[in-house]
């Protein structure tokens, strides 16, 4: 007995030190090695210098955001031994603001329709929502978010939820200007590749672009050319641009929505409702992502965001932004530059929400 007692304590001592330490348990004691176990990685003895350094500077922004008391908190992640152009390069969301797409359409308020008090599809039953996906070192962002937009569509109109494939539209969606692939690109483009071609699953035509790799567009070999489409759609709605009501509206009503957001600070982002995105500075729309609900936390609405970084990233690969009654809103200075396809059209546009979350928000509208 005694020895079993001995061994089933060992056990759960083993399981304390190899879960993950929360933001809360964080300190300086915690260090590179023990990351590496913790995150379930290798390096060479050069790389890991380097791994390492990078690893001290962003655990010390950690910390020292976490003393401020702010409504969110940073913690450990897959990302802290990342470098800055690292993080950067997975934040592949590009716009054209003189551009809306070949078949977008404007969105028409259904009468009688009117905005919940909260929306969380991640709690739908059967579920609307397929799993996290980790994008990797590609700056696909905007491929994930159309695929993700147009699965949960589907999942709405018909019951049945599919997993979609992200490399048939991070590889197949066709050059526009400086646009393509892990190079980075915006949603619009992927969805009119979509309307075009139809879209298969992903087991059929699986995401290989994880390491930043920018595989050709295929046809599977196994099946007849083209690939098979199990999902087609006829366009997509672009929701009022900077509208919260109408955005509130759209969730309520049709679905999940891809979005463009500034997500320059959420690479350490672990729980709470982020507040980060400061509109006296520039806010650079750089990530495309998923908007799937919006709800309230002792007084505080939050807008629930699902991200293509991992469902080990935030709260199960979602992150909560501030949802202010009258949004702030501020001025992405460079765009054209910046983030476009061209480097052309306006210099600077108007971007309202937190991280910008209402200026460009879309709905597939899937043929059934």
């Amino acid at each position: 007995m005694a020895a079993r007692t001995l061994l089933v304590t060992a056990a759960l001592i083993c399981a304390v030190f190899a879960r993950r330490p929360k933001w809360h348990e964080l300190s300086e004691k915690y260090s590179f090695e023990r990351y590496l176990v913790d995150f379930h990685k290798v390096y060479s003895a050069e790389e890991k210098v380097y791994r390492e350094a990078n690893f001290k500077k962003n655990l010390q922004v950690i910390l020292a955001h976490n003393k401020q008391g702010r409504s969110y908190k940073m913690g450990v992640n897959h990302l802290v031994d990342f470098d800055d152009s690292e993080l950067v390069s997975m934040r592949g969301g590009r716009f054209e603001a003189a551009y809306e797409g070949k078949y977008s359409r404007p969105y028409v308020r259904k009468d009688g329709a009117v905005a919940n008090e909260s929306v969380d599809y991640r709690t739908v039953v059967p579920s609307v929502l397929t799993a996290v996906k980790d994008q990797g070192s590609c700056g696909d962002c905007w491929a994930h978010a159309v695929t993700e937009a147009i699965e949960s569509s589907y999942a709405i109109a018909t019951g049945e939820l599919f997993v979609l494939s992200q490399q048939q539209v991070t590889s197949c969606t066709p050059l526009t200007g400086s646009c393509y692939s892990c190079n980075g690109s915006f949603p619009t483009l992927g969805y009119d590749y979509v309307v075009e071609n139809g879209i298969t699953e992903e087991w059929i035509y699986p995401f290989e672009a994880y390491n930043g790799s920018f595989p050709a567009c295929k046809s599977n070999p196994y099946l007849p050319t083209p690939v098979q489409t199990i999902v087609n759609i006829s366009g997509y709605t672009n929701v009022g641009s900077n509208s919260q009501p109408a955005v509130e509206e759209a969730l309520s009503n049709l679905g999940p929505l891809s979005i463009l957001v500034d997500a320059s600070d959420w690479s350490f982002y672990e729980t709470g409702i982020f507040d980060g995105c400061d509109y006296s500075v520039n806010i650079s729309l750089d990530h495309a992502v998923n908007l799937v609900g919006y709800g309230t936390q002792d007084g505080s609405d939050y807008w629930i965001v699902r991200n293509s970084w991992a469902p080990s990233w935030g709260e199960s690969g979602f992150i909560r932004l501030a949802k202010n009654a009258v949004p702030e809103c501020g001025w992405n200075v460079g765009a054209a530059h910046s983030a476009g396809c061209f480097g052309v059209g306006p210099n600077q546009v108007w971007s309202c929400g937190q991280c910008g979350v209402l200026f460009a928000p879309q709905f597939p509208v899937v043929n059934i």
